[in-house]
């Protein structure tokens, strides 16, 4: 605010490259003084912060993804946990690829249906490593004609296959070696308990657990 008859100069005073500004006279308080305006009404930060966590909530970027910790959790397996159950969105968008990977592969069950009138040799690696050399043609998948009470009907087998990706769940590094602690912890790996440990490690998926019951 600048009153009349203050003696400043007002073209030096409005070039920001002026880093000196020539007054006539004496300056004081009542002639030359800054412009100040009222902080904003605290319902503005809050809109604010709200729309920030409403984005972070949306596009899954939480802050425990980025590395943040909040209201006093800093173990590392905790803060694995909350990290894998913040991947939610990547996790939907994963499983849909798998879900587009097995329609995939009942397509190329049907065209070995259609094309396949030629063996084929291939080698099969079992659950314990062992490999084996079946042959495979299209027979067992043919339409079949059938007769029954004098009206003929055509048969077309069902395959009956369980088709999934190998690695269905994404684990990150840090939960793995959390796993691989609390198997040690729980006596996993002391041959005395090899027969409940295979039993148990049956029931869980995770990476690496077929070379574990080996």
């Amino acid at each position: 605010m600048l009153a009349d008859g203050s003696g400043v100069n007002e073209d030096e005073l409005l070039d920001w490259n002026k880093e000196i500004v020539h007054v006539a006279g004496s300056m004081n308080d009542l002639m030359f003084r800054e412009l100040t305006e009222d902080a904003l009404n605290q319902k503005v930060y809050d809109v604010r912060r709200e729309k920030i966590d409403e984005l972070k909530e949306t596009s899954g970027n939480r802050d425990f993804n980025q590395g943040g910790t909040t209201s006093g959790v800093t173990a590392a397996s905790a803060i694995a946990a909350l990290q894998e159950s913040g991947n939610k969105l990547s996790r939907d968008m994963i499983k849909a690829s798998y879900r587009a990977y097995g329609e995939l592969c009942e397509m190329v069950i049907e065209l070995i249906r259609q094309f396949y009138t030629t063996p084929r040799t291939y080698r099969i690696t079992g659950k314990d490593g062992g490999m084996a050399f079946v042959s495979l043609d299209n027979s067992e998948l043919l339409a079949e004609s059938l007769d029954e009470y004098g009206v003929k009907t055509i048969r077309k087998p069902v395959f009956d296959l369980k088709i999934r990706a190998q690695r269905a769940n994404p684990f990150s590094q840090l939960s793995q070696n959390e796993l691989g602690v609390q198997l040690y912890q729980m006596g996993v790996f002391n041959p005395q308990m090899a027969d409940q440990a295979v039993m148990m490690l049956d029931m869980m998926q995770f990476e690496g657990v077929d070379k574990l019951k080996q």
